[in-house]
């Protein structure tokens, strides 16, 4: 990471973070381009668990590649709103 007093390292802390977001942006590779979908989510345990169709694009790509990212985007505490990134 760049900028190291930016970073949060604390356990505690990055668990916080993600029970506070109502939904998560999953990152997936699609042949040389990326493919980002909102998804809902559950944590448990240091695990995520995503809700999907037994068959589909995300499945596919999951399939074919294990690599991915996964953001949590927490509630917006200033507007007391969901963060959509928008």
């Amino acid at each position: 990471m760049r900028r190291k007093e930016k970073e949060i390292t604390d356990t505690a802390e990055i668990e916080q973070i993600i029970k506070q977001a109502r939904i998560c942006r999953l990152g997936l590779v699609d042949g040389s381009e990326p493919y980002v979908v909102p998804v809902c989510f559950g944590y448990e345990k240091n695990a995520f668990y995503f809700h999907c169709a037994p068959e589909g694009r995300k499945i596919e790509l999951i399939k074919k590649n294990t690599l991915m990212l996964r953001l949590a985007v927490p509630k917006n505490p200033a507007a007391g709103q969901q963060n959509t990134g928008a």
